[in-house]
């Protein structure tokens, strides 16, 4: 399922598929990061360029909330 938590990081990036959103992009790569593949990473350094500090801990609180809750609270 990585790959798709790494897919919807994108929609939110692009504004393709959702509406554009860095925090939310952010966050799904960082849970795609953790399992799976250095891409997420790579998207992860660029998406934190365009965000401020307080964007990236958001993201970062909620990519933990998110996989804590089994995905059930991941809004």
């Amino acid at each position: 399922m990585t790959e798709g938590h790494h897919n919807l990081g994108v929609m939110y990036d692009t504004g393709k598929g959702a509406k554009q959103n860095y925090v939310r992009a952010d966050m799904w790569f960082n849970i795609a990061a953790i399992n799976w593949t250095k891409v997420a990473g790579v998207r992860i350094k660029m998406m934190e360029g365009k965000m401020t500090p307080q964007q990236i801990e958001q993201a970062q609180r909620m990519a933990r909330e998110c996989m804590v809750s089994s995905f059930a609270k991941c809004d």
